[in-house]
């Protein structure tokens, strides 16, 4: 009974919409159901109304029994899943292993609804397709993607696909045009320097210089990779928006804004030597912070780097900035790190 009431406090979230309209209609509610077999995740509230007076009868359990099997033919539809691997240049990618699960409504008890998960596994095929066919559920979910030598990012497992939802939220799978999942083939690693470094800042418009390879507040007379500084009100009232603007300068070489989910190549060219990021008191899209990733290059080529920076004003009207930073002092713009590996 132990490990069934554990396999039922996983599985019984999905009861809510079903739990709500039956707790309106005794005797038939649920939870009720669920006390009277010792599977109440909350076991005190079983000592109260309505629960602790349910009386189970077999035209109780019966109805309860339809009801939850109506949800189950509802609720558990068709999911087919189509997907294709590549790498950072397109090209597709094969015998990659890809794991998946599908959630699903289930019933671990006669008359007890709960949720539940298909963990599925595919290969890709030469052309770096695969597919998931003629399963059952409500939402489908990459788990993970992995093959020796190539890097994944986060953010391919990030993406759920509803097949049971409302039609503008519902997915609708084409085999013709294939879910792309791009994956990064390492290059070879190289040895880089990272940091995740914090700094104050005052909000005058004050210039500072940071060294990417030491960590360090650059000197007046020091090589600073970047530059940054802000401005901003030096008394932040709570709930009351401002004026205020953050700028980002590569003196001896230039910046590029990035939502690159693989910043291990740093870009030939495009890089710009200031980059300002401002945010007025009437603008709908406001926040007193920002986080965002560049590509770096500095000291005229012979360092790259890449980072992600937040910035933000806090209450005692300072300035914040944290990097991290993964740089690359030899002239090369290869950012793989070995760290990572």
């Amino acid at each position: 009974m132990t490990v069934m009431r554990l396999v039922l406090l996983a599985l019984i979230r999905s009861q809510g919409g079903l739990r709500d309209s039956l707790i309106e209609r005794p005797p038939y509610p649920m939870n009720a159901r669920m006390c009277s077999l010792g599977l109440m995740p909350l076991l005190a509230a079983c000592s109260s109304a309505p629960f602790k007076d349910y009386q189970e009868t077999p035209s109780r359990k019966n109805e309860l029994i339809t009801v939850t099997h109506k949800r189950l033919r509802e609720h558990n539809v068709p999911i087919n899943f189509y997907g294709k691997v590549v790498d950072q240049n397109g090209a597709p990618v094969a015998g990659v292993e890809v794991k998946a699960a599908v959630r699903l409504v289930k019933e671990p008890l006669p008359g007890i609804i709960g949720d539940g998960f298909d963990y599925l596994v595919a290969s890709t095929a030469s052309d770096g397709t695969f597919s998931f066919l003629n399963r059952t559920g409500e939402f489908f979910g990459i788990d993970k993607i992995q093959k020796e030598g190539y890097l994944v990012s986060a953010t391919v497992h990030e993406k759920t696909y509803y097949y049971y939802a409302s039609d503008e939220m519902k997915y609708r799978p084409n085999p013709s045009v294939p879910e792309v999942f791009k994956i990064w083939k390492q290059m070879g690693a190289e040895e880089l320097i990272e940091k995740n470094l914090k700094y104050k800042l005052t909000t005058e418009g004050r210039s500072y210089g940071l060294d990417l390879l030491n960590g360090a507040q650059a000197k007046a007379d020091a090589i600073a990779d970047i530059r940054v500084s802000m401005t901003a009100p030096s008394v932040i009232k709570p709930h009351v928006k401002y004026d205020w603007n953050f700028v980002l300068e590569a003196a001896e070489g230039g910046l590029i804004e990035t939502s690159d989910d693989y910043m291990y190549l740093a870009p030939v060219d495009g890089y710009v030597s200031r980059i300002q990021v401002s945010f007025n008191a009437s603008d709908a899209n406001w926040s007193d912070n920002f986080r965002k990733r560049f590509y770096v290059m500095s000291r005229n080529g012979s360092v790259y780097a890449r980072i992600e920076i937040l910035v933000g004003v806090a209450l005692n009207g300072h300035g914040y900035l944290h990097i991290e930073s993964a740089s690359n002092p030899n002239s090369s713009r290869n950012l793989e790190s070995k760290l990572r590996r």
